[in-house]
């Protein structure tokens, strides 16, 4: 897999060309790392996604301390060994700090996993429940497909923008200053004036962009429950109340988002964890100091080396897990399952209302940001927003 990789501007005018979804060149997220679990040489040597460079330094600096301290030993300089008594009850403290950690870590990553997958899945469900239900009643007219085009918009805003949130330690763009965020729903989310007037708390540019997915997904439902007066045939209440509740259950997937990104793991546990594992894990060498240290340095060296790589590295393994977003090669992909959410919904588009309103929607997805105060390009402007019949309140 490539070290570096970048998602550049491209200009394209068919359904089926080359498009991205930034208007600048930024660094992709490169995980998570797939591999061949029966392929032993793959599993044993990749360096790709390998913790290995992270761990080598913390064995290689424990070998050289049992060398020195062996070597202090040998010429009676200092001898620093101690019992070995403490480290055996000690290793029983370690091991379930170890295992604990470990197991909260993958615990955390795939209830994370879960509820990205929820949010791309109820999209996708929305829209094509959506397009189904208005096509098979026949609803063809042009303010029927402005309709659907505006609810694509939205729906794919609402996912975009809840991925901006999630991976804004990484990146630092707010969610409103996404390049795909434009016209009114651009207006709707930026902060202004009236956001501080009625605050409870400090505000802060992480705290607003969590705001902006929970105003796209009101603009959303404002939409759909919208088709009563704008489809020329309206969707019955049972199924209008269906796609809300598909939007519902996306906002599931985007709370529990919200909950993994403000409630980290306890810090005293990670703190405890940490302190008694690198303090049991460099104290070895003080253990072994009691065995013949000049005839064993060898088989001690490596035998620390293990131990270095087996702690360590679970604890490393943990702290990969904690946060899997942003540009390491284990973490999750989520621009790139996003932009196959919206290839799916341009799809939709172009079977349902044709070519010109899927053109005219991705063309939206990737112009420059413009607010529906400026000028913008005015066809795409009267298709989506100038008869979309929707208000913000």
């Amino acid at each position: 897999a490539p070290e570096n990789q970048n998602y550049q501007s491209k200009s394209s005018d068919s359904l089926s060309g080359e498009m991205s979804w930034h208007s600048e060149t930024v660094q992709a997220p490169r995980g998570p790392v797939h591999y061949d679990s029966s392929n032993h040489c793959q599993i044993l040597f990749q360096c790709f996604g390998s913790l290995w460079p992270r761990v080598l330094p913390y064995c290689a600096a424990n070998v050289l301390l049992m060398v020195a301290l062996t070597k202090l030993h040998e010429y009676e300089i200092a001898d620093m060994g101690i019992s070995g008594k403490g480290h055996s009850y000690a290793g029983v403290i370690v091991s379930f700090l170890v295992v604990s950690r470990i197991n909260t870590a993958i615990a955390r990553y795939n209830e994370c996993r879960g509820y990205l997958g929820a949010m791309y899945r109820e999209t996708r469900e929305l829209l094509q429940t959506a397009f189904v239900l208005t096509r098979r009643d026949n609803n063809m007219s042009r303010p029927d497909k402005e309709w659907r085009s505006e609810l694509a918009y939205r729906a794919m805003i609402m996912l975009r923008t809840a991925v901006s949130v999630i991976e804004y330690s990484s990146v630092h763009v707010p969610a409103w200053e996404v390049p795909e965020l434009s016209g009114e729903e651009l207006d709707y989310c930026t902060p202004v004036t009236e956001w501080r007037r009625f605050a409870q708390t400090k505000s802060t540019e992480l705290t607003d962009s969590m705001r902006v997915p929970l105003r796209i997904a009101f603009l959303l439902r404002e939409t759909i429950v919208s088709q009563k007066k704008r489809l020329s045939k309206p969707l019955a209440i049972p199924q209008e109340l269906k796609l809300l509740g598909t939007v519902d259950s996306f906002m599931n997937g985007w709370f529990g988002m919200r909950k993994f990104l403000t409630t980290p793991v306890p810090f005293p546990l990670i703190q405890m964890t940490r302190t008694i594992v690198l303090l049991y894990v460099f104290t070895l060498p003080m253990i072994f100091l009691e065995e013949d240290p000049e005839e064993l340095i060898y088989e001690h060296s490596v035998v620390i080396f293990l131990l270095t790589y087996g702690f360590v590295g679970l604890e490393l393994v943990s702290i990969e897990l904690d946060d899997p977003f942003g540009m390491d090669e284990n973490d999750f992909d989520c621009h790139a399952y996003a932009r196959v959410v919206f290839e799916d919904t341009f799809l939709m588009i172009n079977d349902t209302d044709g070519p010109e309103y899927a053109n005219m929607i991705r063309q939206r997805m990737h112009s420059p940001r413009q607010s529906s105060r400026g000028n913008g390009n005015k066809e795409t402007s009267a298709l989506l927003q100038g008869n979309s019949g929707s208000h913000i309140v």
